[in-house]
């Protein structure tokens, strides 16, 4: 089965961009949407299926190895939806 993508990371890109917005100013919520923006939009010449299983992966270690309880929750949810939206399933997080 082919995936879009370009398609799929826009619509994260577009998603945490909206979440970076309404969280408060210089929280550490807001830190962590910008910063997966950051890595999203990052890259664009890898090709995109590769990117993007870089960036399941990426999520997923910072959820590992964050300080804090609230960053880890973010970038694992990214990263388990992000795995699950590209048909990665077969890799157990």
């Amino acid at each position: 089965m082919e995936y879009d993508y370009e398609g799929i990371l826009a619509s994260y890109r577009d998603k945490y961009a909206a979440l970076a917005e309404q969280a408060a100013p210089r929280s550490i919520e807001r830190q962590t949407y910008e910063q997966i923006v950051r890595l999203i939009v990052q890259n664009k010449t890898e090709p995109l299926k590769k990117r993007a299983f870089q960036l399941t992966l990426t999520f997923l270690s910072f959820a590992t190895t964050s300080s804090k309880s609230e960053v880890r929750a973010i970038y694992r949810q990214c990263g388990l939806d992000l795995n699950r939206d590209l048909g990665l399933e077969p890799w157990s997080f």
